[in-house]
């Protein structure tokens, strides 16, 4: 088969789906450009940033949410709860060392949200840790709505197939919902090492992202992790309270991890 016949389609989608379609250019205020020193590939841009205490959505993007002096532990807090009430989704960068975090979603509505990956591509020049959040809102009845969607594994693909073979780089992604924390990651094992040499081989090395991305779309991959879904669905009698049962899940190629937001929905199986 020959991909590269394949990455005008695949571009597209991925141009459509998960980047914001501009590079940005502006000023800030003084507390801001005392953080930009930390984060210096972020100079730029072109929504004017403002500074917020705590974590909140934002459907406008005509600014940018910064979050400073707010850490890990702390920030997930927050996203859980915001998780439960907010009306919209939304999606965040935390620089880990810095407890910086940077909203970078735009398009949200009540059931999605896209990834401004420029800011991403950006921030990994200085910064070699990145976690990413995006909070799925409310408390639905059934465990499958709890899932990140197929769509949010193929972000996950696009942006860390090009430190695959990168050890001092590490891309994390979660997803914060009003039940617990899913953290979701591809396994890099021989199949996809493998896969990464054949695209550098035949000279698609700077297509890797796209070419990964075209391979995971595939039917049957996405099969697989919806059977996953299923499963987990069945065993956990489809109670969201019972979600920590089907944890940790391979599903084709991904690992999910889970942390319930309350400790006591943990399930133990009866010996």
């Amino acid at each position: 088969m020959c991909l590269v016949r394949n990455l005008g389609l695949i571009i597209l989608f991925i141009t459509t789906v998960f980047l914001a379609d501009h590079y940005s250019y502006a000023d800030s205020g003084d507390l801001v450009q005392h953080y930009f020193k930390k984060a210096p590939t972020l100079r730029a841009d072109n929504r004017p940033w403002k500074i917020q205490s705590k974590l909140v959505t934002n459907p406008s993007e005509t600014h940018r949410l910064v979050t400073t002096n707010l850490c890990k532990s702390s920030g997930e807090a927050q996203l859980s709860k915001l998780a439960a009430t907010s009306k919209h989704e939304e999606s965040f960068v935390l620089i880990p060392d810095l407890c910086f975090w940077i909203e970078v979603g735009y398009s949200e509505t009540s059931k999605s949200v896209s990834l401004d990956t420029v800011v991403i591509e950006k921030l990994l020049v200085h910064h070699k840790t990145l976690i990413l959040y995006h909070i799925h809102v409310g408390k639905p009845d059934s465990v499958k709505a709890y899932f990140p969607a197929y769509s949010d594994l193929i972000g996950l693909v696009i942006l860390n197939a090009a430190t695959i073979n990168d050890e001092t780089t590490k891309i994390v992604h979660k997803a914060v919902t009003g039940a617990g924390i899913i953290e979701y990651s591809l396994v890099i094992g021989k199949e996809v090492r493998d896969l990464v040499s054949k695209y550098e081989r035949s000279g698609l090395g700077k297509f890797v992202a796209q070419n990964m991305a075209y391979e995971y779309m595939r039917e049957s991959h996405q099969t697989n992790y919806y059977m996953s879904v299923r499963n987990c669905s069945a065993e956990s009698k489809d109670n969201p309270k019972r979600l920590s049962i089907c944890f940790p899940m391979r599903a084709d190629d991904f690992l999910l991890k889970f942390e319930p937001s309350n400790p006591s929905d943990v399930f133990v199986s009866p010996e």
